[in-house]
């Protein structure tokens, strides 16, 4: 405990005596303490602080007792004042006590600065002079400890079950938490919620709505607008000004360490913006944002095509949950006809828990597909920039035409393709990367073909060529097998569609034979399950035959190939 921290404490104890006494009777118990005896603020020296102790009889580093025990021993006792033992409250301020107060201000001084509390009888301890009303037996001691003693860390913990106070946040503490609030409240925007949506409003939605393509869309138009020219002219004009500068300090420095100092930092600066410069102005940094503005379009339309591409799977996977349904209620019927048969004697029971074991299982995974089915169209609607439902509803995919397979041509549209293409784009970069250090290097060895660094490098230029050659091959190839993938699945649609007409007529058959009387209505439901067998067949075909026909319209229009 400081000699600040002391002080306070006595003033706090004698001060705190006068008020209990009126709070508990009316009147002060005691005479006043004369103000001339209270030890003041400038009271305390360090050649005296050994000889103020012993006066006062307050132990030295006891700053306990100096809560506790002081009212006996204290300097005001001996001028017969009596003090009575009682809960520190709050220090009154210093400026507001003063050696030349008279008893009346130093009692106004008191009430005004004693805290609400105070006035609840419960708040002041046993004191002889007190009531017996205000003795509370039951009522804990209150026990206030100096913040510089050990002890005080005690008070509270997850020991003795005790809570520590909170921290309170300063004023800049506060104010940088509503900043920070402000921001994410102004960044974050409200999604909607999306009850169905079709496959042609996928493409905008996705543009318009998805954050990673906002983001991307507004970095290259950052890019797009920037002005190379204005940039290569501002950033000359400050080279020109570091150079002043470090001729300047060259004169005027009389001190030589702060002199190279000073001119070596300025130098450092120059050199790295002379490095910015000299791209700016062979074209680096042109080629560079584009090289960046030519990735994020390709990135954007990744994303959207990762749209369309999850919306086909889930009317694909929703035509199979159909599917299983159908088995489903087939294979009820099947249980059911098993049980009859059980019961009359003409099949075991292992047979009987062997279809039901398979129903339990087709159950089973009926249930895993409807989980999945609500993940992925949680993930729709994230890209979709939609609320998290998982219950959108999704329209049936386009049909494909004989018009449009008609007018498919590989050689015009891998044309297209290749012009398009980021893949090609890169690797078409890579190799003028290649051919600028081999160019460099025969410059630098005079094109001597005997020279082993030379020849290095010729072979590595020779080998991004072959890598080039290689990667546009693979693409070609990627390319015409899409094309001769998109005009199967329209014959296998075409083959498909030939079968269901048979199945038609089958069944037609089979109902005239069953208002015959010639078959049983399970022989119907079967033919009739057949027949929604090659109904799915079709649409499964169907639904083949758009994803590929897209997937190829996309490598014609945007260079993509999946």
């Amino acid at each position: 405990m400081n000699r600040k921290q002391l002080l306070a404490l006595l003033l706090t104890v004698s001060v705190s005596t006068a008020a209990a006494s009126i709070l508990a009777e009316g009147t002060v118990s005691g005479p006043a303490p004369n103000p001339e005896d209270l030890p003041t603020a400038g009271a305390w020296t360090e050649s005296g602080e050994a000889e103020r102790d012993t006066e006062s009889g307050m132990p030295e580093g006891n700053s306990e007792s100096a809560v506790t025990g002081y009212g006996t021993e204290s300097p005001g006792a001996e001028n017969g004042n009596e003090f009575v033992e009682t809960e520190l409250y709050a220090v009154p301020d210093a400026d507001a006590v003063n050696a030349d107060a008279a008893p009346e201000e130093l009692e106004a001084v008191v009430m005004a600065d004693a805290p609400e509390v105070a006035e609840t009888p419960e708040n002041v301890t046993d004191s002889a002079d007190a009531p017996e009303a205000v003795a509370t037996p039951d009522a804990p001691e209150v026990v206030v400890m100096s913040a510089d003693t050990p002890e005080a860390s005690d008070v509270a913990g997850p020991d003795d079950g005790g809570i520590r106070p909170e921290r309170k946040l300063d004023k800049n503490e506060q104010r940088d938490a509503k900043k920070r609030e402000q921001i994410v409240q102004s960044a974050t925007e409200a999604t909607e919620t999306l009850a169905e949506i079709s496959f042609a409003e996928v493409e905008s939605r996705t543009r318009e709505d998805n954050m990673t393509v906002r983001a991307l869309r507004e970095s290259v138009d950052g890019l797009e607008s920037m002005d190379y020219e204005k940039s290569e002219e501002d950033l000359l004009k400050v080279l020109n000004g570091l150079s002043i500068q470090q001729e300047m300090l060259g004169l005027a420095s009389s001190e030589p360490l702060a002199q190279s100092f000073a001119v070596s930092s300025l130098q450092s600066q120059y050199d790295s913006l002379y490095n910015t410069f000299e791209k700016l102005h062979d074209g680096t940094t042109r080629r560079n944002s584009q090289d960046a503005i030519e990735q994020m379009r390709d990135a954007m339309n990744q994303v959207v095509m990762g749209a369309e591409t999850l919306y086909i799977a889930l009317v694909a996977m929703e035509n199979q949950h159909t599917a299983l349904t159908r088995q489903l209620d087939a294979l009820n019927r099947t249980v059911e006809e098993m049980e009859l048969r059980y019961n009359l004697g003409q099949i075991s029971a292992l047979a009987l828990n062997q279809t039901k074991a398979g129903r339990r299982a087709l159950v089973s995974g009926m249930e895993t597909l409807e989980m999945n089915i609500r993940a992925y169209k949680m993930r729709l609607e994230n890209m979709l920039g939609a609320s998290l439902t998982g219950e959108i509803k999704l329209g049936q995919l386009p049909a494909v035409t004989e018009a449009q397979i008609a007018a498919l041509d590989a050689e015009r549209d891998f044309a297209a393709a290749h012009e398009k293409s980021y893949e090609l784009y890169a690797a078409a970069r890579t190799l003028q990367d290649a051919k600028e250090t081999f160019q460099s290097s025969g410059e630098q060895y005079h094109y001597n073909e005997s020279n082993s660094a030379y020849k290095m490098a010729h072979g590595t230029w020779v080998a991004a060529q072959d890598t080039y050659n290689v990667t546009v091959r693979g693409y070609e190839l990627k390319f015409r097998t899409l094309y001769e993938q998109t005009l199967d699945y329209y014959q296998v649609w075409n083959a498909a569609k030939d079968a269901l007409e048979t199945q038609k007529q089958e069944y037609q058959a089979k109902e005239l034979q069953y208002k015959q009387g010639n078959i049983s209505n399970n022989t119907l439901l079967s033919a009739k399950d057949a027949l929604r067998e090659k109904e799915e067949a079709v649409q499964t075909a169907a639904n083949n035959l758009f994803s590929a026909y897209n997937n190829y319209c996309w490598a014609a229009q945007t260079g993509i190939l999946t």
